[in-house]
């Protein structure tokens, strides 16, 4: 059984349980609609893996197609080395109109060769590298590189920048309860949430295995914090399947000139702590969104 089957039974068994403790007159007018329900789900599914298919035709005929151009270029180039027996003597005044078309040629091909390439899907393991295989959010090990990189800017442009991170509460509980399935299920949820509730270029990272931390370019502490707060609310306000409601506490921070990164983080760090023990932070330098 994989994954995907070991997580849509419960759920399946779950229904039918609930159903059954539903008087019997409406048993059926539910099930037809959970099942109206189910047919516009799988039509979506249905043209989701159209799409995908499309896709891979496209990718499959962009590699064929640099393919051709980098065989036409190869070939372009064997051409012109075995006719260019002195490549340094200068050229016959008779022979120029024709070395200029040669030279046209080659450049031709080569531009073409890449556009083809430049069309074909990125296999790029650096950017594997930068993301999280569960959630598809980056993880830690880039997070220092885009801290690093927006504090420049924010010093360069003289731009608010703000942090938050955000703590599932009890997801080891979840774990042990209802299993690690339950438990990722969970992350992927939350990461999904954290993902739509920002802006494109904003930044949402795994930082833990039940943490998250958002680096908001140009978004001073205030709006950082009302960020935060709708996030909170979501996943609050979101039923999980066989997980039920879960909570998350979240801490906000904003960059103070001249700091670097790991200070920055520490200040994060410190405002989650005191997010946890329900504190409060005098300077507002740093301040916590608690759960309850």
């Amino acid at each position: 059984m994989n994954d995907s089957e070991e997580f849509s039974k419960p759920i399946e068994r779950l229904i039918d349980q609930m159903i059954a403790r539903l008087p019997a007159e409406l048993q059926c007018a539910i099930r037809k609609q959970l099942a109206d329900q189910r047919e516009v789900a799988w039509r979506a599914r249905a043209r989701a893996i159209k799409a995908q298919e499309e896709q891979k035709r496209q990718e499959e005929d962009s590699k064929r197609a640099a393919d051709s151009a980098e065989k036409e270029l190869i070939k372009t180039l064997a051409s012109t080395l075995f006719r260019e027996q002195e490549p340094w003597r200068e050229i016959d005044p008779k022979d120029v109109q024709e070395h200029i078309e040669l030279l046209l040629k080659i450049n031709e091909k080569y531009n073409e060769f890449e556009v083809a390439k430049a069309k074909c899907p990125k296999n790029d393991p650096s950017h594997a590298i930068d993301i999280d295989q569960l959630t598809g959010v980056f993880n830690p090990r880039y997070l220092n590189k885009v801290l690093t990189q927006e504090i420049a800017r924010a010093e360069d442009h003289h731009a608010p920048l703000s942090m938050l991170m955000l703590d599932i509460d009890d997801l080891k509980l979840v774990n042990a309860i209802s299993g690690h399935v339950a438990g990722n299920r969970v992350l992927e949820s939350v990461a999904d949430i954290v993902r739509s509730s920002v802006r494109l270029n904003d930044f949402v990272f795994r930082s833990g295995g039940d943490e998250f931390v958002v680096v908001l370019p140009e978004i001073g502490l205030e709006p950082a914090l009302h960020i935060g707060e709708n996030i909170r609310e979501m996943i609050g306000t979101s039923f999980l399947a066989l997980v039920g409601k879960i909570t998350v506490t979240i801490a906000g921070c904003e960059y103070e000139a001249g700091e670097g990164a790991e200070s920055f983080m520490t200040r994060l760090d410190d405002a989650m702590f005191r997010a946890k023990r329900g504190g409060e932070d005098d300077d507002m330098s740093s301040v916590w969104a608690p759960v309850r």
